[in-house]
């Protein structure tokens, strides 16, 4: 009854979840898993179900024979062996989604990245590798399916090579059966099967390991096997309330959420068209038209903060630049006329006195 509870929870979590984020659910491994975690504990719990309507047809049959007849019950075993296996996947899927918990490791935080990497390339090895069982079945199923019974349809040969893969089936011991028909076939297909099976490897694996020496140049932004136990541990204890949460107050100086990048721009903007105005429009960038007034009207447009050229009359172009000039060349003066009065021999240096010039020594020019 928990089981039934526990996978109605973890199907109305599985979707909800696919409901909110949509196609991009699907883009997760981790989603994947999850997902064959509630598919198979809902055909576990059916098929678990169902297993009871046949031991209670069997149980029948025996009893309306009395206890005299033989019933089968080949069925039911099989069944059972079906229950067991889907048990198996669940576990292994639960074992994988826990590798999750490492994910802050620095070990498998690398090869989960090589893996991230690399998806591309593992699902076009699986679908070669698919391919590659598909294609040596069938035609081992047309060559040796009326001598060899491991062979005798394709569903059958797809197991046998599936095995013969992992070095699970040995060809060798039903050999025999073959060698009057022709002693040279099963070889060339065990050659070709071999050759084809070892390029998918190779491919596999050559591709793991370029990812790889490319990851172990990248910072390992990850935990120590002491700080990740201590991370989870904090963690507990925060989910079972034991401690509190850390909370963060907006403060004085925190930047309210309005205060995005554009008005940042603006004000930096702002900053360089105010420092060009003091400097005569040398060496920094004009000011964006956008940040100006668009009328020429007083103060028309103006937000108090841009110090466009709305307030005051259009003048002429020449004698702006007259004026600037004069300007700038008085504020020269100005600065050459302090630093001369506190350095005597800054004027000697820059050549403005014409008098001591030549009693200035090579030290002090070097020392000014």
């Amino acid at each position: 009854m928990l089981y039934i509870v526990l996978t109605v929870l973890m199907l109305y979590h599985v979707l909800r979840r696919m409901l909110k984020m949509g196609r991009a659910y699907f883009s997760h491994f981790w989603n994947y898993i999850e997902l064959t975690i509630a598919i198979l504990s809902l055909l576990y719990m059916e098929f678990y179900i169902y297993r009871f309507v046949l031991v209670s047809e069997a149980v029948e049959s025996i009893r309306s024979t009395f206890y005299e007849e033989f019933v089968s019950l080949a069925f039911l075993t099989w069944w059972d062996e079906l229950l067991r296996a889907l048990v198996g996947a669940i576990l292994f899927c639960v074992v994988v989604k826990l590798l999750r918990v490492l994910r802050y490791y620095q070990m498998f935080w690398r090869l989960h990245i090589v893996f991230r990497r690399c998806k591309l390339e593992l699902l076009m090895a699986a679908t070669l590798y698919g391919g590659f069982i598909m294609g040596f079945s069938s035609l081992s199923t047309a060559l040796f399916g009326p001598v060899m019974y491991s062979l005798r349809s394709l569903w059958s040969s797809v197991f046998a090579i599936s095995a013969l893969s992992v070095r699970a089936f040995h060809w060798h011991s039903n050999r025999s059966a073959l060698s009057n028909q022709s002693p040279w076939m099963d070889i060339v297909l065990l050659f070709a099967f071999t050759f084809c099976h070892g390029f998918i490897l190779t491919y596999i694996f050559a591709a793991l390991a370029n990812k790889l020496k490319r990851t172990r140049n990248c910072k390992v932004l990850s935990l120590t096997c002491n700080q990740l136990m201590a991370l989870y541990w904090d963690k507990t204890l925060k989910w079972a309330g034991w401690r509190p949460e850390v909370t963060y107050e907006q403060t004085d100086s925190t930047l309210p959420p309005e205060f995005t990048m554009a008005e940042i721009l603006y004000l930096v903007e702002e900053m360089l068209f105010r420092m060009n105005a003091l400097l005569g429009m040398s060496g920094l960038p004009d000011k964006r038209h956008s940040f100006t007034d668009s009328d020429a009207t007083a103060n028309g447009g103006d937000d108090g903060i841009s110090s466009g050229g709305s307030e005051d009359p259009p003048v002429p172009v020449n004698s702006a630049i007259a004026v600037e000039g004069t300007r700038l060349g008085h504020c020269v003066q100005k600065i050459e006329d302090k630093l001369c009065s506190n350095e005597p021999y800054l004027a000697q240096l820059l050549k403005l006195d014409s008098i001591g010039t030549n009693i200035l020594s090579e030290e002090k020019e070097q020392e000014l």
